[in-house]
């Protein structure tokens, strides 16, 4: 993967936005026990290439960007102890932007296939398919955009873009060729189904902050007892869960296997 571009220099608006959401992501998603540059946070420097290539390939407008930054937050809300470690990033941000197209445009427009191709040949079509599903699941299968939220984000990257000489000044823009309004819900039989499998189901409290724990193993521990663990069980002890992530495991292949034997 190439380096990423400047701040100064950058030739399109799709290297502004991979900047401007690369930063957010580090606001959200970063260690605060491993603060960038370390070594488990390197992805830093290379997402906003990753972004800015994927909005490139998928032709879409710069507003499911900003759409895909507003399920972020959701996600981020909804499991405060997730932190990216290796490429995780890389996941989290694809898998919000494929949500987010399908929410921008009211379809599915593309093909795994097609999400192949957008990705770089980065993912294969099972990792898509799987990152997509436990993004939807963490969401709670709610693809509603908040108005407010979104509207902000809109004037974050709006304003980032002007000061990167990429846009005129944020007054001065057209608001009428740059809608602000939020784009419908998308939601079809399919995930209306997955979403009342998951009602009820009280996943996401007592959250435990990632800078609290000793390693990184901890934080993946965490992450996995708040999304899979019953409430019912969820004073007993570790031993289940640390098996998930012994003898080297990958994380998501854990997720996957897990996820897929929920739905």
């Amino acid at each position: 993967m190439t380096s990423s571009p400047s701040i100064t220099g950058f030739f399109s608006e799709h290297d502004a936005v991979g900047i401007v959401c690369t930063r957010y992501m580090i606001h959200l998603f970063a260690s605060k026990r491993h603060p960038y540059p370390s070594p488990r946070s390197q992805w830093q420097a290379t997402l906003p290439t990753f972004i800015s290539s994927i909005i490139r390939h998928s032709g879409f407008e710069t507003t499911v960007a900003a759409v895909a930054i507003t399920f972020l937050v959701r996600y981020k809300e909804a499991v405060p102890e997730h932190v990216a470690y290796n490429d995780e990033a890389y996941r989290l941000f694809f898998a919000s932007y494929i949500v987010a197209s399908k929410v921008v445009y009211d379809y599915n427009l593309g093909s795994l296939r097609f999400w192949k191709g957008v990705g770089s040949d980065m993912f294969s079509f099972a990792e898509i398919r799987m990152m997509e599903t436990v993004f939807c699941r963490v969401l709670d299968w709610d693809f509603r955009v908040d108005s407010e939220l979104f509207a902000w984000v809109k004037n974050v990257v709006d304003r980032h873009l002007f000061s990167m000489g990429v846009l005129p000044k944020p007054d001065d823009i057209c608001h009428e060729c740059r809608d602000t309004s939020p784009p419908p819900s998308y939601e079809d039989a399919t995930r209306t189904q997955g979403r009342q499998r998951f009602s009820g189901r009280d996943t996401f409290s007592s959250p435990c902050s990632p800078c609290e724990s000793s390693s990184e193993e901890a934080d993946q521990m965490a992450l996995a007892r708040m999304l899979f663990q019953p409430p019912e069980s969820k004073k007993s002890n570790d031993d289940g869960m640390s098996s998930w992530f012994s003898s080297g495991s990958n994380f998501w292949s854990t997720l996957k296997q897990r996820i897929f034997g929920l739905i």
